[in-house]
């Protein structure tokens, strides 16, 4: 099965510090891949875009684009693609 979460913190240090809930997510996900899921974290809100896959799980760092008023639209537009 494949399996993706999307959050805005993660811990890693490509992107950034974490409180719990990227924490869950990471169990989650480490839980998953043992499993035989693939796992995919998109993490938004990040400094560029990059994507890189480590221990078997997919990340997605996604960097909102800033324009007044599009911004949060046009960050929604790069999930879709």
């Amino acid at each position: 099965m494949k399996i993706a979460f999307l959050t805005p913190e993660f811990p890693h240090p490509k992107t950034g510090s974490s409180g719990g809930i990227g924490t869950s997510i990471l169990n989650l996900a480490k839980g998953l891949t043992l499993q035989g899921h693939e796992v995919s974290v998109l993490i938004y809100g990040q400094k560029e875009d990059e994507v890189f896959t480590e221990n078997g799980i997919s990340y997605y760092r996604i960097k909102n684009i800033k324009l007044k008023g599009f911004s949060r639209l046009l960050t929604q537009k790069k999930f879709i693609n």
